[in-house]
Parts: C-alpha cells; structure tokens; sequence
C-alpha cells in the first residue's frame, strides 16, 4: 500500500513539475511578445509625437493664414457678386441686340420697298427726260481755264537756270577783261578803291541783267507773267553775283579766279536747275537752301509762271550782297594802310600792291 502511494505521488509530482515546465514556457514566449510589444509601441509613440509636432505646426499656419484665407474669401464673394451683375448686364443687352436686330430687320424691309419704289418711279419718269436733262447730270458744272502763262517746249522751262548761268558767266567774264585791281592814281583809302570799281561794274552788269531779258524777249518769244519782277530778280542777282565775283578776285587773284569757277559748278550741280530736290543726293538737300542759284532759279521760276512771291529770295540775295561788299571794302581797306605805311604804294600798276 505503501508502495502504491508512494508510486501515486511521485507520478502526481511529475505531472505537477510538466505543467509548471509548459506554464513557463507560455510565460517566457509571453514575456518575448511583450517585449517586442513594448518596442513597437515605444516606436509608435515616437511616430505619434512627430505627428503632434506635425499637426501644431500645420494648426499654426492655418491660424496665421485665417486674415488671408478672409481676404480670400471676401475677393471671392466680390467677385460672385460681380458675376452676378454681369450676368444681369448681359441678360438686358440680349434683350436690347435682339430689338435692335428686329428694328434692323424692320428697317431693310422698308429700304428694299422704297428702292423698289424709287425704281419704279425713275422707270415711269425716264419718257419725260429730254436732252438738256442729260447734259446736266453728265456735266453738272461747268469749269473755266485761264493759261497764267505758256511753256511752249523744255527751253522755256530751262530758262530760269540758264539765266543764272548766263549771269555768273558774265560777271566771271567781265571780272576778267575788266582790271579790278589797276588804278592811274594814289589811293588814299580801300573805300574810294571800291568805289572806283563799283561805279564801273555794277552798272555794266545791270545793263547786261536788262539786255538779257529784253533779248530772250524780242527774239525768242520770252513772254513771263511778270516781267518787272523777272528784271528785278536778274538785276539783284547780277549785283550778288559781281559782289561774290570781285572778292574772290581782289582777295586771291588767279587762285581766286579758279576757287570762282569751282563755286559755280557746285552751284550748277546743287541749285536742283535741271532736277526736283527728290531725285537729288542727300549731300544737295544739306547744300541747296544756301546756294545763291538756288534762290534766284527759284525766284525766276515765280515771275516767269506766276507762281509764290520772291520776297525771301530778294532778301536773302540782298543779304550775300551787302556782306560780299562790305567784307571786300575791309579787305582793301587793310591793304591800303598796309601798303601805304611800308611806302610800297604808287601810281600805276595795283596788281603786285594787292596781291595776297
């Protein structure tokens, strides 16, 4: 009996030990969960701080925002209330187009009946029109022509630039033949030298001015529309021209004489005598306006065809003239006491006494 129970307690014993042994294997495989638990949860209690973090920073942008979000929505209920008036606006001029186009309409129908009316009429009249009826509608006005004066061919129309030419070239010829700088007595001042000259020159070349028109008039048929203004523009030109002419001769003899003839070929190239300033260079639009022959071509094209007045070119002609002169009296002037207080100046021959 013993023995059994000895064997009954023993067998107890072990079943007792097997159970504590399988219950601490759960706890320890418990204890390993936990663990591993607690380190998720240690990582997602991390996670959910950041998101803390994350969710303060984003609340506190939202609440500095609220004014402008505010803003925002104040524009957009401005700007709905615009549509809407808009909408409004839009409503009321659909209305109005379509009046309009009804009128429109309303408006072709009557000028489709009345054109249609109207030619119905002029069909019905067309029997009554006679022949004066006619002529007034081909020719409703009648218009008169009055021929201020006649360019019969090209010679008449270059007659105003050859006139300038034929008077340079005569102040140029007579400076030549006539001595601008000789004298037969002792000259006391440079004023009395020009005046001896003028009083020869200039009333030559004014004779020559009259007797080139008065020529052009008896034997070719020159008949401009004003013929004292053409002999007054000719005359001034004549006296600028000898005043141009005769400084340049007494100022720079023979080299004067070339710088002359080198002035006159500018003048003839620059003037536009033969062509309009548009089909010209840029370098003769620049140089014209101060060119002589530009002002006296122009002057005489006015009182040859009747055309703007020749004040302005008068004046400026008068101009060159007046300078011309009183630039050539000074520089005789000078000569003289120049001359005179080195007692190089005698009687006869002025050429080697002016000579520059």
């Amino acid at each position: 009996m013993s023995k059994i129970a000895a064997g009954s307690a023993e067998k107890g014993a072990q079943a007792v030990v097997k159970e504590v042994n399988s219950n601490l294997s759960t706890y320890e495989e418990m204890f390993t969960t936990l663990k591993s638990s607690t380190k998720t949860l240690s990582d997602g209690l991390n996670t959910l701080s950041a998101g803390a973090n994350e969710l303060k920073a984003g609340s506190d942008k939202l609440v500095a925002n609220n004014p402008k979000l505010k803003s925002g929505m104040t524009s957009l209920s401005d700007g709905t209330n615009k549509i809407s008036s808009g909408v409004t606006d839009l409503k009321n001029g659909s209305v109005s187009l379509k009046d309009g186009l009804k009128t429109a309409y309303d408006g072709s129908n009557t000028l489709q009946t009345s054109l249609a009316d109207g030619a119905k009429s002029v069909k019905d009249t067309t029997s009554t029109i006679n022949d004066d009826t006619l002529k007034m509608f081909a020719s409703p006005v009648d218009s008169s022509k009055t021929q201020i004066t006649k360019v019969a061919d090209n010679g008449h129309a270059m007659a105003a630039y050859m006139m300038v030419v034929g008077l340079w070239v005569g102040c140029m010829g007579f400076c030549t033949v006539y001595p601008l700088t000789k004298n037969s007595s002792k000259i006391k001042s440079g004023f009395r030298l020009w005046l001896s000259k003028a009083s020869v020159m200039y009333p030559a070349i004014i004779f020559a001015s009259i007797g080139m028109i008065s020529a052009l008039s008896f034997f070719n048929g020159f008949s401009p529309a004003d013929l004292n203004s053409t002999i007054l523009v000719a005359v001034v030109a004549a006296i600028t021209f000898m005043s141009i002419i005769y400084f340049f001769n007494v100022a720079f003899g023979v080299v004067g004489k070339f710088l002359v003839l080198i002035f006159m070929v500018i003048q003839l190239s620059g003037s536009t005598g033969t062509y309009p300033l548009e089909l010209s260079g840029d370098f003769v639009a620049k140089i014209t306006n101060y060119l002589p022959f530009t002002h006296v071509v122009t002057a005489f094209r006015s009182t040859i065809s009747g055309g703007s007045n020749i004040e302005s070119h008068l004046i400026f002609l008068t101009s060159i003239a007046v300078v011309m002169i009183l630039i050539t009296i000074a520089f005789l002037e000078f000569k003289v006491r120049f001359k005179s207080n080195n007692n190089i100046f005698t009687e006869n021959d002025m050429d080697d006494k002016l000579a520059v």
